[in-house]
Order: structure tokens, then C-alpha cells, then sequence
């Protein structure tokens, strides 16, 4: 969405840090609440509840056009926020509480390894459906304007460049508010199409966390796995130590 704002709808960095401001805020307040549910009753409602949020404000921001205002968004951009809280942390919960303690080292390392991979490779491919979808829908918007397959080039190259660029590098006698409107409108096409591909992922998450994550309180893990223990447990033989003293009393006497 910061890209969004900055390209499409004209805005600083900084107001797209400060506009981004709500989706910190949920994701903060999130995490502090799934840490107490996560004590209650186990990992696996806060993440499938969480997953479904996240999954539903992304779809919800498909209706996001390129002149709406801020108010069409904010709403949804919570939503995100208190899913991401509600699954960031019960999510290393769970994955803490199937290891044993001699092991927490590894399996947090492994657990950080996963979700900065996931994070690299997922920016990586949305960014390149959302670019590709964008170039292409540029590609025909200009190709309708009837201009020269030079100036469509450069128009194409000034629209990889941002927002910014368009005022000091298009061509003279080149509508400068149809180029924008254009860019517009396939930037938003693009992210609408990234959209679609993230929120499904997320809520086909959904049926795989309800039945493989254990429902089980973490602080009720112990006493069930000792209760278990002590059942299954075999038998031990008791031992009983003799003193010196009564061995040497019990052994034959030296003629």
C-alpha cells in the first residue's frame, strides 16, 4: 500500500509511513491479546482466526480505486493488522511447545529462518505478478492513445520510474494528466490482481491450521504429558542398599 500511495494517489514517504499507522497499531494490540488466549486454550483458534482476518482485509482492499480516499481503506488495513497479531505470535508458540527444551534453540532458529524465507520469496513473486500485470495493462492503455512507438517507449520506461519522474521527462505536447491517470489505474489493476493471489493463500491457510495445529493450552501440556507418563511408565524393581556392616556379619567367618 505504500507504493500505492506514493505513485498513484501522490503521496510523501513519510505520509505513507504515518497512513500505514493503523496496521501497526492492530498488529500491536493483537499480539498482546493472543499472548493471554494462547495461555487459555491453545495456538490453533488464534491462528485460524487470525489467518482468516488477514486474508479477508486484503480481499476487502480490492475495492480500493485509484482516487478513493482514505477512509475506504484505514478500515480494512486494521483488520490486516489484528490478524497478522493474532497469528505472528501464537505462531511461535506452537512451534516451541512440540519440541523439547533441550531443542528450543534449534527449533527457534529454524522457526526465524522459515518466516524471513517466506518473507524474501513472497515479496519477490507478488512483486513480479503485480509488475507484470501493471506493464501490461500500461502497455495497452498507451497503445490506445495512438502515440509514436518511441514516445509509448519512453512513456513506459518515465512509468517504471514513479510518480515523481512524470512531470520532468515526458515528451512535450504529451497529456500529462491521461499519462497519470493511466499509470494510475494499472498500478491499481496490478495490486488488485497481488491482492487476490495473497488473500487466497491466507484463507486456504485456514482449514490447514484448524487441523493440524494441537488445540492444547501450552500450560496444560505438562500435566497431561506427566499424567501419560506415570500410566504408561513401566514398573520399577525396588532396590534396598545393605550397610558394609551387614554384609561382612552375613558372609562365613574365616577359619
Amino acid at each position: 500500500m505504500s507504493l500505492f500511495w506514493q505513485n498513484v494517489q501522490g503521496y510523501s514517504p513519510t505520509r505513507s509511513g504515518v497512513l500505514s499507522l493503523p496496521m501497526t497499531l492492530g498488529v500491536m494490540t493483537a499480539a498482546i491479546v493472543s499472548g493471554r488466549v494462547v495461555g487459555r486454550i491453545g495456538a490453533r483458534v488464534p491462528i485460524t482466526l487470525g489467518l482468516a482476518m488477514t486474508g479477508s482485509g486484503l480481499l476487502l482492499l480490492i475495492t480500493v480505486h485509484a482516487t478513493s480516499p482514505y477512509s475506504a481503506m484505514w478500515p480494512w488495513l486494521v483488520l490486516i493488522g489484528l490478524g497478522n497479531g493474532m497469528v505472528m505470535s501464537p505462531m511461535t508458540t506452537a512451534i516451541m511447545s512440540t519440541v523439547p527444551g533441550n531443542r528450543a534453540g534449534m527449533a527457534s532458529a529454524t522457526s526465524n529462518t522459515m518466516r524471513q524465507t517466506g518473507g524474501v520469496f513472497g515479496i519477490a513473486v507478488l512483486g513480479s505478478i503485480v509488475t507484470s500485470h501493471f506493464t501490461h495493462v500500461l502497455t495497452g492503455k498507451v497503445a490506445a492513445m495512438h502515440l509514436p512507438p518511441l514516445v509509448q517507449q519512453r512513456i513506459l520506461t518515465i512509468a517504471a520510474q514513479g510518480r515523481q519522474a512524470m512531470p520532468k521527462h515526458v515528451p512535450a505536447g504529451i497529456d500529462v494528466a491521461a499519462i497519470g491517470r493511466a499509470i494510475g489505474e494499472s498500478f491499481t489493476s496490478g495490486l488488485h490482481v497481488g491482492l487476490w493471489v495473497s488473500g487466497l493463500l491466507l484463507l486456504g491457510g485456514v482449514p490447514i491450521a484448524l487441523l493440524t495445529i494441537r488445540g492444547t493450552a501450552p500450560g496444560a501440556r505438562p500435566a497431561i504429558q506427566q499424567a501419560t507418563g506415570s500410566a504408561t511408565r513401566p514398573p520399577q524393581i525396588a532396590t534396598t542398599m545393605r550397610p558394609a556392616a551387614a554384609v561382612a556379619e552375613a558372609l562365613p567367618a574365616e577359619e
